[in-house]
């Protein structure tokens, strides 16, 4: 996202100045899994940012907007801190941006109900993540690629060696695969690059995404920007994203296949049709509207 602000021409600072119009934190998060420190937050908001030597007195704190993703107990990661942070930003931001229905009904259940706040997905960069120009309905064998960078159980490893155990099935995976789970058939390519990412999945026919309440996976994106048809659980935003795309995994994963490929070409029809709606572009829009609005309203 910040580079396509930078593409855009706007400046994009790592700590608030004083000439800053817009202050975006992302969740708890202040980069590289370190944690925002909730009163420095409060208290730059109450008291404004410090004045330089050459200023005299502080300048008001800019309009503070929060991006929430989740909340990390729903979805198997042990990060009381992390929740608390967020919650906490959250009753003082200016405006909330929820990324997805379910992120948003998660926290409203905890009492977080923000007066100003929109939903807006996550997106991709569509000169990365484009589909392949090669034959698009699948043969007698159907590829198949799961990507996880965390080995979170939640992220449904258990599912991926029943599917990679059907008849003319093949499961490849890409990330971080948890070792308490046996592999099976399913092949690991291990870690790759968002180039490598992007390249392998032009190369699938279907992306399988089994994580348990992923608040809005970016995986799905990628794959959906790819062109790819995929196979979700159906909890979390999960079905946000891919219920138009493709087909939910039942206990009967014979069935679910069959029903995905039954529909193959429809479902990559309609995901080739919105494509733009997974693109960083105008997912880049919707945040700059609200800037303006919130800018405005200050």
């Amino acid at each position: 996202m910040a580079q396509e602000f930078r593409r855009l021409g706007f400046r994009i600072d790592s700590t608030p100045k004083r000439y800053d119009d817009i202050v975006l934190v992302n969740s708890w998060s202040r980069g590289r899994g370190q944690y925002l420190d909730y009163e420095t937050v409060r208290e730059a908001k109450e008291k404004g940012i410090s004045a330089r030597k050459s200023v005299s007195g502080p300048h008001p704190f800019p309009p503070l907007i929060q991006r929430l993703d989740g909340m990390a107990r729903l979805y198997g990661r042990n990060d009381p801190q992390a929740d608390q942070i967020q919650c906490a930003i959250a009753v003082i931001a200016d405006f909330v941006i929820f990324q997805s229905l379910y992120s948003r009904e998660s926290f409203h259940q905890l009492g977080i109900q923000p007066p100003d706040s929109v939903i807006i997905r996550n997106a991709v960069d569509g000169n990365l993540f484009y589909p392949s120009t090669r034959q698009c309905k699948p043969g007698k064998e159907i590829n198949i690629i799961a990507i996880s960078w965390s080995d979170n159980l939640m992220k449904g490893f258990s599912i991926l060696p029943k599917l990679a155990s059907l008849r003319n099935v093949k499961v490849f995976f890409i990330g971080n695969w948890n070792p308490a789970v046996d592999k099976g058939d399913v092949v690991s390519l291990g870690v790759k690059s968002r180039k490598q990412v992007a390249e392998i999945l032009r190369e699938m026919d279907l992306l399988v995404h089994p994580a348990q309440n992923d608040p809005c996976a970016n995986v799905i994106l990628e794959g959906l920007a790819s062109g790819l048809p995929v196979l979700f659980h159906n909890s979390g935003g999960n079905p946000e994203l891919a219920s138009n795309f493709g087909v939910p995994l039942h206990d009967d994963l014979v069935g679910s296949l069959k029903e995905i490929r039954n529909r193959y070409l429809e479902l990559r029809e309609r995901i080739l049709e919105s494509r733009k709606d997974f693109l960083i572009e105008d997912c880049a829009e919707k945040y700059l509207s609200v800037f303006e609005k919130t800018i405005k309203v200050r």
